[in-house]
């Protein structure tokens, strides 16, 4: 499995952000979301309590969801990075996401200047 750095683990986190709740990211770290994502990142798959899915559509058409064997109401998540990495769906927002980026980095370099310049 991929290892993946801090600052990328941050921006695929993003993907696994669930619209249907408001304030996602607190719920998020409240009911666990984000260590259930972060274990799907770094292992490729994690056994959840109850029978609800987590993520429908987005990042959820990549994972295989399965009943959890030898427990009760748990599903087990799969999510294979690798096949994320490569679909159409991730490099179309990888590309904007860079491309945004790259406008930031050189407003940036632009204000570094303008400041140093300043003296």
């Amino acid at each position: 499995m991929r290892k993946v750095t801090r600052y990328q683990k941050d921006y695929l986190l993003t993907f696994f952000k669930n619209d249907e709740c408001a304030g996602w990211r607190n719920i998020a770290e409240m009911l666990g979301w984000r260590n259930i994502a972060e274990m799907l990142l770094e292992k490729g798959s994690c056994i959840v309590a109850g029978t609800n899915l987590i993520w429908r559509g987005g990042i959820g058409n990549f994972m295989v969801v399965t009943e959890a064997k030898d427990a009760v109401d748990c599903l087990l998540l799969k999510f294979d990075l690798e096949y994320f990495l490569n679909s159409a769906f991730y490099k179309d927002a990888h590309k904007n996401y860079v491309e945004n980026l790259e406008t930031v980095a050189k407003d940036i370099a632009q204000q570094w200047e303008e400041i140093r310049d300043l003296v």
